[in-house]
């Protein structure tokens, strides 16, 4: 585990990289297939990469209440300041989290995706939305429950006051277990209607539309939206918890 404090060099290193990886990226690399989202390959320098990885805490640092708790997998995470006060966790994967919670990274976002949010939401106002918007650095785990081939969580949709969802991917060299990608869902009837737990869609009324492998060092960013459905798909038997 990365446990040495990140100097203000390397926090400056820290920030330009993520800085560099939203620069990357133009309007036209935004997919519409089948909600706007864009898949950003080494999207930071191997080298951190590494070093967020290291600095990644054991699962016993986590919330001891999960993100979200179902039959067969239970998603923990550390968030804001509960992960810049985690004696476990490493200085460089906090200062990368505060690098996500900063304005200046919110404001790419929205520039990035401004021509869908003025089609999706006509009445909101971008500079409303970059006054207002408050972004959250954070950390999960997701770890499985049962000893055989599981989903970690079907398609569903997130919080309905997120405008944005970013995961980057920090996998272990040595986990190759297979599945537990990232997939896209469409329904089959857009005005599908949920029960009252709602956000969950079950699988036989949704069809997969893209795949995003989970690989190490990539990044997955998309609008959320109400039909922004997304899964994990069917991972194998492990002992490596998903993390993200």
């Amino acid at each position: 585990m990365f446990t040495q404090p990140a100097s203000s060099a390397d926090a400056d290193i820290v920030t330009s990289s993520a800085v560099a990886m939203m620069d990357r990226l133009t309007p036209a690399d935004i997919s519409d297939d089948p909600f706007p989202h864009f898949v950003v390959k080494n999207a930071l320098p191997p080298e951190l990469a590494e070093q967020l990885l290291a600095a990644f805490p054991d699962e016993a640092a986590f919330d001891a209440d999960p993100a979200y708790d179902g039959k067969r997998h239970r998603i923990y995470g550390l968030a804001n300041e509960r992960l810049d006060a985690s004696a476990e966790a490493g200085e460089v994967i906090k200062a990368f989290c505060r690098t996500l919670r900063e304005p200046a990274f919110a404001d790419r976002m929205v520039s990035l995706f401004a021509g869908h949010i003025r089609r999706a939401y006509p009445k909101l106002d971008l500079s409303d939305i970059r006054r207002n918007m408050k972004a959250s650095g954070k950390i999960n785990i997701s770890a499985a429950l049962a000893d055989d081939a599981s989903i970690a969580r079907g398609p569903h949709l997130d919080n309905p006051l997120t405008l944005f969802t970013m995961l980057i991917y920090l996998r272990r060299k040595d986990d190759r277990t297979q599945g537990g990608d990232l997939q896209l869902y469409a329904p089959h009837d857009p005005g599908f209607q949920f029960d009252e737990k709602g956000r969950e869609l079950p699988t036989e009324v949704a069809t997969v539309i893209k795949t995003i492998p989970y690989e190490h060092n990539t990044a997955v960013a998309f609008m959320n939206g109400p039909l922004a459905f997304h899964g994990v798909s069917l991972r194998q038997a492990t002992s490596y918890p998903r993390t993200t």
